[in-house]
């Protein structure tokens, strides 16, 4: 009768090895898997409650980031979500009833995937694959521009803090992912949202800086 040996045992297990990296190999080759270099990543604003950098209902705010390579690691795309405003009881209420995932972060995603300008794609997106992607999630319903808080019955609030949220974080992104170094800053502004009027604002925070507003 025979008997497998330790030696039999080991070269059995080198095979199905050698098989299972095969397999993966042709996995990632035929595109099974995400590549997660395409994918922005979710980061909440630092400290975003006490610098009142938050939603309308109170939530940290969130930007998604992914960072630079190669010789563009310090040119940047930062793109401003666009989205409606509400400014009252009446409006506010419609917008919560009917788009609640724009004025809190509570169920924001741990990544995007986004295409154009944001791709990572050398074919598909050749003049800026490999900037820094930054993309602020839009959740203060005033355009990116209010700065107040509005008191509604049963002593409920609704926070419109756009101005805090952008400068917040700008000052992040500085902090933490070395936009202080950048040489260009391209912004591209969303629809109906106040995005634009920062780009004096911004290259005054960044004065060594290209700044610019891009359209794709």
């Amino acid at each position: 009768m025979y008997r497998r040996t330790n030696r039999d045992t080991i070269q059995l297990r080198m095979k199905k090895t050698s098989l299972l990296l095969l397999i993966l190999a042709v996995a990632v080759l035929s595109g099974c898997f995400t590549k997660g270099e395409d994918l922005l990543i979710r980061v909440e604003v630092e400290n975003a409650v006490e610098r009142l950098a938050v939603c309308n209902d109170g939530t940290p705010a969130i930007y998604f980031i992914r960072e630079g390579q190669k010789t563009n690691k310090d040119k940047w795309i930062i793109f401003f979500e666009e989205g409606e405003t509400c400014s009252d009881f009446e409006t506010c209420m419609e917008r919560w009833t009917n788009d609640q995932d724009k004025m809190t972060s509570n169920n924001t995603p741990n990544s995007l995937k986004l295409n154009g300008v944001f791709s990572s794609s050398a074919e598909e997106n050749p003049d800026y694959y490999d900037y820094n992607h930054v993309f602020l999630s839009y959740c203060t319903s005033d355009g990116w521009w209010g700065d107040e808080q509005i008191d509604f019955i049963a002593e409920s609030t609704l926070q419109l803090r756009g101005v805090k949220v952008v400068t917040a974080i700008f000052e992040d992104l500085k902090e933490f992912h070395n936009l202080g170094n950048a040489e260009e800053i391209k912004i591209k502004a969303g629809l109906n949202n106040g995005s634009t009027k920062y780009l004096d604002q911004i290259q005054e925070w960044y004065p060594d800086a290209s700044v610019e507003i891009i359209s794709q």
